[in-house]
């Protein structure tokens, strides 16, 4: 792979993510109209000729870091923490106006 077809790839990944974004929310949007009309309905499925909506429930366990604090007497001792380092890729689109300073500054 050379420069050119990874400045593509980073161009259409920030374009993705921005999108992706703005599906998210849309969706979150969505999907509290579809619980709202199921509350208001008092029912758990709704179907149509391209897909099945349903509300049921799951049961999740998490810790209660202030009951495990006040167990140990208000902090959590040290070495019940892990530490750990990973790689985070961050892509932005950049905007025009800073491009074209960018490119300014660079000539």
């Amino acid at each position: 792979m050379n420069k050119k077809d990874m400045q593509k790839i980073v161009d259409a990944y920030a374009k993705e993510k921005e999108e992706e974004k703005t599906l998210k929310a849309n969706i979150e949007e969505l999907a509290k109209e579809i619980k709202s009309y199921f509350d208001e309905r008092g029912i758990v499925e709704f179907v149509t000729d391209n897909a099945t909506a349903k509300i049921g429930t799951r049961e999740t366990k998490n810790l209660d870091k202030a009951k495990i604090a006040k167990h140990f007497g208000g902090t959590i001792p040290a070495e019940y923490y892990t530490v750990s380092t990973s790689a985070v890729l961050t892509v932005k689109e950049v905007k025009k106006g800073a491009a074209v300073a960018a490119a300014i500054g660079a000539a």
